[in-house]
Formats: structure tokens, C-alpha cells, sequence
């Protein structure tokens, strides 16, 4: 997915996440007057609902780099229990994207002429 498609996916669901809870907030009063502690059975339903929906329909993707999601989401059975995806080590997976990290060697371009960074500014 690229950054485009990702940001507008992140306001989308951002302007979602506001207008829903300024929906519970405006009703929520309205509610507990009518049903009293009825009204906390509609959190308990969506609670598990919601639980269903992510174990059944989102597969994990802790481990994987932004990059592979394209290709893994592609493979994934849409029923996650029933696909066969590859068990991926997190933590090792973590350790080896730090090393590569840190033995990346910056070009000399981008470096000043004082040793500092472009566009570094040092506080002193």
C-alpha cells in the first residue's frame, strides 16, 4: 500500500473513530434514561462482536516491515483460522532490522562541511 492510499485510509478512519463517539456522547444520556443499565448490553455485544470480527478477519502482522503487508494480505485466506501463513519471529525479527540500521553508512553529502548533518542545528 502506498503512502497515499495509506494516509487517506488514516484520515478516513480517524473522522470515523470522532464521529462515532460524538454519537455515543449525544445518545448515551437519551439511552440510560429510557433503558438504564440496559443500555450497557449494546457495549457488551459490540465488545465481543468486535473481538469476533479481528480474530476471524484480521491476521497478525507483528514483525512484518510496511513493505511485505501487499504481498501478505495478498496470500491471507480471508477467513485468518483457515490460512496458512508463515509464523514469523518478532523479536528476531527486530534485532535484525536494528543491525542492518545501524550498519547503514550515511554518504558524505549529507554531511556539512562542520561534521554535522544537513539541516542539523546543534543547541548549544
Amino acid at each position: 500500500m502506498n503512502s497515499s492510499i495509506r494516509a487517506k485510509a488514516v484520515a478516513l478512519t480517524s473522522m470515523a473513530c470522532w464521529i462515532a463517539n460524538f454519537m455515543i456522547g449525544q445518545v448515551s444520556p437519551i439511552a440510560f434514561a429510557h433503558s438504564g443499565w440496559k443500555y450497557y448490553l449494546l457495549f457488551v455485544i459490540c465488545g465481543f462482536t468486535n473481538s469476533f470480527t479481528m480474530w476471524a478477519l484480521f491476521p497478525e502482522t507483528k514483525g512484518r516491515t510496511l513493505e511485505e503487508m501487499d504481498e501478505y494480505f495478498a496470500r491471507t485466506n480471508w477467513f485468518v483460522p483457515l490460512a496458512k501463513t508463515e509464523k514469523i519471529d518478532a523479536a528476531a525479527r527486530e534485532r535484525k532490522l536494528a543491525t542492518e540500521a545501524h550498519d547503514v553508512v550515511p554518504d558524505k553529502d549529507e554531511f556539512n562541511n562542520d561534521g554535522n548533518e544537513k539541516g542539523f542545528i546543534e543547541h548549544k
